[in-house]
């Protein structure tokens, strides 16, 4: 049986993600998410940001530059910029439409709150650019949510225990929040009273995804998964570095379109 390497997570977020933003794209299953097929892509995407943030949180520990990768980080967040608010929100028309930040903002200004945590600064200078980063992460996609998710990752980062423990207790938090809400929120999405019900049992099913992405971490091989030599490979290889990078605005933008020409 192949093992579950931090390699294959990657294509793994980016095949959750594509069906996620895939249900976007389709104006039926757009208009209520909670409709069938659609909603069954929502919940394979679940898994796509969670493991994007681990491998952040696992890239800060192990680059040799923080400033490069934090460097390709924004290059790409500024690419993706019009393709997500495109794609999310249509045309925008709204001062407010143009605040929201895609979530390759998210990761580069984590990736710098991270460093100032970790560096030698003054305590008025660490809480400064602590403000300035959740600031613009509150802006982003996942915000404060995916914030906490990339701290856990990184404080837990040599005890994959802790980290599905975490995981737990997330969606444990999740499924309190949403038990007192769902039967209202039916109504505010015009569900009907005898679909309540029906809708209840796809937030509680949504919410209990959410440990998909830990328990794929929880699963994969950490053991001698940097060597020098897969170093060097990764390095040259355009899939390796780049492609991931690309990939985010290039299907929104796809999806963008095709949900335009419908």
């Amino acid at each position: 049986m192949t093992e579950l390497k931090e390699s294959h997570l990657k294509y793994i977020a980016a095949f959750a993600m594509l069906c996620d933003h895939f249900a976007h794209a389709v104006p039926q299953w757009r208009e209520d998410y909670y409709a069938f097929p659609g909603f069954f892509f929502h919940c394979i995407g679940t898994a796509a940001a969670p493991i994007f943030f681990y491998m952040l949180a696992r890239g800060f520990r192990r680059t040799r530059s923080v400033k490069k990768y934090a460097g390709r980080l924004f290059i790409f967040a500024c690419i993706s910029y019009f393709p997500f608010i495109l794609f999310f929100t249509g045309t925008p028309d709204t001062f407010r439409d143009f605040l929201r930040l895609n979530v390759i903002f998210l990761m580069f200004f984590a990736l710098i709150l991270l460093k100032i945590l970790n560096d030698e600064l003054p305590l008025g200078y660490k809480i400064l650019g602590v403000l300035i980063c959740s600031f613009f992460i509150v802006l982003s996609d996942w915000g404060l949510m995916g914030l906490i998710y990339i701290l856990i990752f990184d404080f837990f980062r040599n005890n994959k225990k802790a980290i599905l423990f975490c995981g737990i207790i997330i969606v444990i938090i999740k499924l309190n929040s949403d038990y007192f809400s769902v039967f209202e929120a039916a109504y505010n999405y015009n569900y009907k009273p005898y679909l309540n019900l029906n809708k209840a049992s796809k937030v509680i099913l949504y919410d209990i995804c959410a440990i998909i992405p830990f328990l794929l971490i929880y699963a994969v091989n950490n053991e001698n998964t940097i060597e020098a030599t897969d170093l060097q490979t990764r390095k040259k290889s355009f899939f390796g570095k780049w492609f991931f990078y690309i990939f985010y605005p290039a299907h929104l933008l796809i999806f963008y379109l095709f949900y335009s020409l419908q």
